[in-house]
């Protein structure tokens, strides 16, 4: 059995996080407040994200196909949100966390799907 996490893959879901953490930041910035482009600064919300995408290669090998970018897109939207809302305190309406998480959640999984999914299938 091929070692799911190759360097590639290693790499896919570092960018991946860096990707979606930053689509979420410009998001913000965009609708919310130019301010906001300052959360591009701060190393913790980057750590998060990649975290939670380390999720990602189990997700292809178990899943794959359509039920990868579902299962996908649900987990990195909910779980953001979840630890946004509950650990770190943020404010803003739970519909408004979800949806900026989505966009945090769409784009890691196709900057994750464009550097790695061959090689773990």
């Amino acid at each position: 059995m091929k070692d799911i996490f190759t360097t590639r893959v290693l790499i896919a879901v570092i960018v991946a996080g860096i990707v979606g953490t930053l689509a979420n930041t410009f998001a913000l910035a965009l609708v919310a407040s130019p301010d906001r482009m300052a959360l591009a600064l701060v190393p913790g919300r980057y750590a998060v994200a990649i975290a939670l995408c380390v999720a990602l290669p189990f997700l292809v090998r178990k899943i794959g196909g359509i039920g990868f970018f579902t299962i996908g897109i649900l987990w990195l939207t909910v779980a953001a949100s979840v630890l946004a809302k509950l650990v770190f305190g943020v404010g803003a309406p739970w519909i408004m966390v979800l949806g900026f998480n989505l966009i945090y959640a769409v784009a890691a999984i196709a900057a994750y799907r464009f550097i790695a999914v061959k090689l773990v299938r």
